[in-house]
C-alpha cells in the first residue's frame, strides 16, 4: 500500500483574477442595490401622513405593518445568508433585488391595513437578502486588503438611502 505524497492543487484567489475596474464596478453595484433597499424602506415612514389618511389607518394598524416588515426581513436576513450559499451570490442577489421589486410595485395594489402589511412582509422578504448578499460577495472578489473599505462603501448605501429617501419620495408624490 503506498501513500499519496502529491501536494493538493492550489486554487488561486478569485479576487485576485479581478482587474481594479471590475473590482470598484462590483462594490459601486452594491452601494447602489443598499441604496435603493433603504430608499425602498423608507418609503413607508416618508409617505405615512397619506397613507394614514387614504386606509384608515390607526396607530395599531400602522404599527402592525411596520412590524410586519421588520419580522420578514428580521427573519430573512439570517435566511438570505443561506439563499446565498445554496444558490450563489449572483443568483441570489438577482433573486433578492427582483423580489423586493415586485414587491415594492405591489404596494401600490393595497386597499388596507392587511393587504400593505402583506406585501410589506414580501418586500422585507426580499430586501433581508441585501448584506448577506454583499458581505459574501465582496469577500469572494474583492482583494483581502481592499475588504473593509469595500464593506465600509457598501454599506454606507444605508445613510445614503435614508438620506435621499425623504426628499426623493416626497418629490416623487408631488409630481
Amino acid at each position: 500500500m503506498t501513500l499519496s505524497t502529491s501536494t493538493p492543487a492550489v486554487r488561486p484567489d478569485p479576487s485576485s483574477l479581478l482587474s481594479p475596474r471590475f473590482t470598484w464596478m462590483l462594490v459601486f453595484l452594491l452601494l447602489g442595490s443598499t441604496t435603493i433597499n433603504y430608499i425602498d424602506r423608507q418609503s413607508l415612514s416618508v409617505l405615512a401622513p397619506l397613507l394614514r389618511e387614504e386606509f384608515k389607518l390607526s396607530n395599531s394598524d400602522y404599527a402592525a405593518v411596520l412590524n410586519a416588515f421588520m419580522i420578514s426581513y428580521t427573519i430573512m436576513y439570517g435566511a438570505g445568508g443561506w439563499v446565498m450559499d445554496k444558490l450563489g451570490v449572483r443568483r441570489g442577489l438577482s433573486l433578492s433585488v427582483i423580489w423586493w421589486s415586485v414587491a415594492s410595485c405591489l404596494q401600490a395594489f393595497a386597499r388596507g391595513a392587511f393587504s400593505l402589511g402583506f406585501f410589506r412582509v414580501l418586500l422585507g422578504m426580499g430586501e433581508g437578502g441585501n448584506w448577506p448578499a454583499f458581505a459574501k460577495a465582496i469577500s469572494m472578489w474583492v482583494p483581502k486588503k481592499m475588504q473593509a473599505l469595500a464593506i465600509g462603501i457598501a454599506n454606507s448605501g444605508s445613510s445614503v438611502g435614508s438620506a435621499i429617501a425623504a426628499p426623493l419620495i416626497a418629490w416623487l408624490t408631488i409630481q
